[in-house]
C-alpha cells in the first residue's frame, strides 16, 4: 500500500509538531515495512534534522509555481501528486489536509494537535484565525478518521466543532525511548545538588508562550 504524509514539519520545524512528525513517520516506516512511504514536502527537506528512511521517498514541488508559491501547493496543487503517486491513504500530521482531497478517493486522516485559536482568539491574529479555522473545518469534515493527542482536544473538536465523537480516536504522542531509561539513583544526586534542586519540581523544556498557560 502507498501511504502519504504532510512532511513539512518533519524536515523543517525543531519543535513540538516537527517531532510528532518524525515520531510518527519514522516509526510507521520502521514497523510496517511492507508499505511504501512517501513524505510531502514544499520545502528543500533538510536531513539532518530527519534522516529519510529508507524505505520512504520524498517528493516536493518540480515546477516554478510550486516554487514559489509553496503554501499553494501544499494545500491544492499536492492533490494532483497524491493521484499521480497512488497514494491511498493520506495522513495530515498538523491541523489539516490538503483541500479536495474527498474529491480524488484517497483516504485520509488527520492529527489535531489543539484549538486554541479558537478558546483563545486573542493571542492570533485575525488573518492566522481565519486560516487555522478553514483548514480545521475542512480536515475534520473530509477527513475519514481524526486523531486527537489528548482526551481535552477530542472534547474540544466535538464542543467547538460539532464533530460525532465516533470519528475521533485519542492516540496519545509518542517520546524517544531515551525517555524510558532508568537514571542511576548517584546521578540523581548529583544533578539534584549541582542545580540545587528541591524534592518536587517540574521541569519543562517547552516554548514559553502565553498559550501554554505557564504563568498560571
Amino acid at each position: 500500500m502507498r501511504i502519504g504524509f504532510d512532511a513539512k514539519r518533519a524536515f523543517n520545524n525543531y519543535s513540538g509538531l516537527g517531532n510528532y512528525s518524525r515520531f510518527v513517520i519514522s516509526n510507521i516506516c520502521k514497523f510496517y515495512p511492507e508499505n511504501e512511504y512517501f513524505l510531502y514536502t514544499p520545502n528543500a527537506p533538510d536531513e539532518n534534522i530527519f534522516p529519510v528512511p529508507d524505505n520512504a521517498r520524498v517528493v516536493k514541488p518540480y515546477h516554478i509555481t510550486g516554487k514559489l508559491y509553496r503554501s499553494y501547493w501544499r494545500t491544492f496543487r499536492i492533490n494532483h501528486w497524491l493521484s499521480l503517486d497512488g497514494i491511498k491513504i493520506y495522513h495530515g500530521l498538523s491541523n489539516e489536509i490538503p483541500s479536495g482531497i474527498h474529491r480524488n478517493g484517497i483516504r485520509s486522516l488527520i492529527t489535531i494537535h489543539d484549538l486554541i485559536f479558537l478558546k483563545l482568539p486573542n493571542l492570533y491574529k485575525r488573518f492566522d484565525r481565519y486560516t487555522y479555522k478553514r483548514k480545521v473545518l475542512y480536515g475534520v469534515t473530509a477527513a475519514d478518521k481524526i486523531i486527537a493527542v489528548s482526551r481535552q482536544t477530542k472534547e474540544d473538536i466535538m464542543k467547538l466543532l460539532d464533530v460525532h465523537e465516533e470519528k475521533i480516536d485519542v492516540i496519545y504522542q509518542g517520546c524517544h525511548h531515551k525517555y524510558y531509561e532508568k537514571v542511576d539513583g548517584n546521578v540523581l544526586h548529583f544533578i539534584k545538588t549541582k542545580y540545587t534542586l528541591p524534592d518536587e519540581y517540574l521541569l519543562y523544556v517547552g516554548t514559553i508562550e502565553e498559550r501554554k498557560n505557564l504563568l498560571k
